[in-house]
This record gives structure tokens, C-alpha cells and sequence, in this order.
């Protein structure tokens, strides 16, 4: 599980359950059915950076999504978010030989895998930094005429995730779990 799931679910319990944890703890303010946080709290939710990630998927872009994601989430024996699966795939891709990746952006499968309609995924700010760097890698293909875009980009990294290895797939689950803890 990553670190910051446990750091959240750890919050979310002492803030519940604050009369047990701390006795000394000043009473929590309650905000649209939620706690607020305390100050201190809330810086450390300020340095950690996500975003939202649109992922242009058809039904059977979204299904192969889904199957990639329940693999994952057996994998590692929890329940993982979304953004989580996105984050692997894309840290597979950029493992992954140049040529790979353009043969999959450019593949039929993976033009049908896209469409108009709109899939919102939370993630790491990290996220982005990786994408543009798999962009990068593409970028001088014969296979392709100029830098493919985001959404091509991770409907790739969806397709190597589920051609890769069981092995492959919880190594850069490690990797996004060590890289979302620097954060």
C-alpha cells in the first residue's frame, strides 16, 4: 500500500476518533459533513501535488483500463485508486524500448481504444513529468509523424501494462511507491 494511502487513512482516523488518539487535541471544526484539518495538516496536504488526468477512452479502451487496474489491485492485495494504474503503466512505458512504444500509439487497437468520451484520473504532479519524457522518447520514430499526444501517450503505457510481466508490473508499483514518499 503505498505510504501516502497509509498516512491518510491514519489521518482520517485520529481526526474521527480524536477524544482516544490525543486528549489534549483542540476540537476539530466540521466543514461540509468533513474535518477540516489543523494548520499543520494542511501544509503538509499543500506540498503534496496531484492532478487530474483526462484519459479519452472507448468502451473498450475503458475495459482494457479496468482489467490492467483489477490486476494491480490483486497484485498488490488492496484497493488502490485509479491514478495508481495510470502512474504503473506509464512508469512501464518508460522503461520500454522507443520502438514499442511508437508501434503501439500507431497500432489499430490502440486507435480504437480512443474516443470523445472523457475519463478523469487523479494522480501524482510526478505523473506529468513522466508522460513528457516517454514523449520525448517517441518523438524522433519513423513510425510516427510528430510528438504524440497525452492521451495517445497513456493508451500506449495501458497496452504495454497489459502485455508486461506480473514481475515487471509490481517493480514499478515499488517505484511509484518510492517516487510518490519523496513527494
Amino acid at each position: 500500500m503505498p505510504l501516502s494511502a497509509l498516512q491518510c487513512r491514519k489521518r482520517h482516523l485520529n481526526a474521527a476518533f480524536w477524544e482516544s488518539s490525543a486528549p489534549d487535541r483542540v476540537s476539530p471544526v466540521m466543514l461540509f459533513g468533513g474535518i477540516r484539518p489543523n494548520q499543520f495538516e494542511e501544509k503538509i496536504m499543500a506540498a503534496r501535488r496531484s492532478r487530474t488526468y483526462r484519459l479519452r477512452l472507448s468502451c473498450e479502451g475503458t475495459a482494457r483500463f479496468i482489467d490492467c487496474h483489477h490486476r494491480l489491485a490483486r497484485l498488490t492485495g488492496s484497493l488502490i485508486p485509479y491514478g495508481a494504474t495510470l502512474f504503473v503503466a506509464m512508469l512501464l512505458t518508460q522503461g520500454a524500448d522507443p520502438a514499442e512504444i511508437a508501434a503501439e500509439i500507431s497500432l489499430a487497437a490502440a486507435r480504437r481504444s480512443r474516443s470523445d468520451r472523457e475519463h478523469f484520473v487523479g494522480a501524482s504532479d510526478e505523473l506529468s513529468s513522466i508522460e513528457a519524457a516517454v514523449g520525448e522518447l517517441v518523438e524522433p520514430s519513423d513510425l510516427l509523424s510528430g510528438r504524440p499526444s497525452q492521451a495517445a501517450i497513456f493508451i500506449a503505457g495501458i497496452a504495454i501494462m497489459a502485455s508486461s510481466e506480473d514481475k515487471a508490473i509490481m517493480a514499478a508499483f515499488d517505484r511509484m511507491t518510492r517516487l510518490v514518499a519523496q513527494v
